[in-house]
């Protein structure tokens, strides 16, 4: 089996259809973005003038020592996959969930309107260059986590036949 990116703007929704899916699989959950905070965490010698090319080293090296797993499922941020050209992650599946703008805004705190008026200012552009770069792209609509699961696995398997 390839390992399988789930992309996602929702980090729960992320976190949980991942989780689900690597239970489902028998398979290893890895959270790439919580990878790179605990990378981030241990490596306290960034100066702010290093600090954006160090982030971006620390990233790439986070990604790509989560893909040298096998059998596992690995989530990560759609800002994330998009800063760093993760379009060419080999032995990897990557399946994005779209969200619509409706559901995108009610996920948002209602405190950080700043936050939201800049996601959805990018949100159009990130969300086609993601969908041409994935595998799979299942819009969320109204699907539970177990539908979600369901229709990725029912891919895996017909992409595995073919």
């Amino acid at each position: 089996m390839k390992n399988i990116l789930v992309v996602c703007a929702d980090k729960d929704l992320r976190k949980d259809l991942s989780k689900a899916l690597a239970s489902a699989l028998k398979c290893l959950y890895v959270d790439i973005d919580e990878f790179l905070d605990y990378e981030l965490l241990n490596n306290q010698n960034i100066s702010l003038k290093e600090a954006n090319d160090e982030l971006h080293k620390l990233e790439q090296k986070a990604i790509l020592r989560a893909s040298e797993l096998k059998d596992c499922v690995m989530t990560i941020s759609h800002d994330l996959f998009v800063s760093n050209d993760n379009f060419k992650l080999i032995n990897t599946k990557k399946v994005f969930i779209f969200l619509s703008k409706a559901y995108f805004v009610a996920r948002f705190s209602k405190d950080d309107k700043h936050k939201l008026e800049q996601e959805l200012t990018l949100f159009d552009g990130i969300t086609k260059l993601i969908s041409t770069n994935c595998d799979l792209v299942i819009e969320k609509g109204a699907k539970s986590i177990d539908e979600l699961c369901k229709e990725i696995i029912e891919h895996l398997k017909q992409s595995k036949a073919s």
